[in-house]
């Protein structure tokens, strides 16, 4: 299980480090995870808000031990946050979330912080990194493209993309 801190990865000068979310950070950025998904979802489908949160259930409550939360962390500041879970079989995992706060957007830290996330899951034996983006999202598809993800499908009716990634071939 790789459910520890991750040693930092170094972009532009600065250092990334991964740190496992404590209790109280996990219960904001699980329920800041789920709002920002939820108007997400509801701005890009027109439907109702409140119908778009009850077909998602509500954020996540409690971590599993398939769950990993992490912060994102750079020059010893807080800088976002990234949810990964692993598969039951232990052979692939799917990113739910990554986010970095705006001013911090656009520096090679988001992916500094995906590199490190994926030697991780490496070390660990994770075979596969899966992940969906929204189609108007261009600044992560293209960090995903700069990264090795491909297209497995198309989800029209969600706008978005379903991406994977050989963690083998990184």
């Amino acid at each position: 299980m790789i459910n520890t801190d991750l040693r930092p990865a170094k972009s532009h000068g600065q250092h990334v480090r991964l740190r496992i979310m404590t209790n109280a950070e996990f219960t904001r950025f699980s329920a800041h995870s789920f709002d920002s998904y939820a108007s997400t979802v509801q701005r890009r489908t027109h439907r109702e808000l409140e119908a778009v949160r009850a077909e998602l259930g509500g954020p996540a409550t409690s971590r599993s031990e398939r769950d990993l939360w992490y912060v994102i962390a750079s020059e010893q500041v807080d800088i976002g946050y990234l949810w990964v879970q692993l598969s039951r079989n232990g052979e692939s995992a799917f990113l739910f979330d990554i986010q970095l706060v705006r001013e911090k957007r656009g520096h090679g830290l988001g992916q500094a912080a995906m590199t490190r996330c994926i030697q991780g899951l490496r070390a660990a034996g994770i075979k596969s990194l899966r992940l969906s983006v929204f189609d108007d999202n261009l600044a992560a598809r293209s960090l995903y493209a700069s990264m090795g993800f491909r297209i497995e499908r198309i989800q029209p009716e969600r706008a978005s993309r379903a991406l994977a990634l050989a963690i083998d071939s990184v």
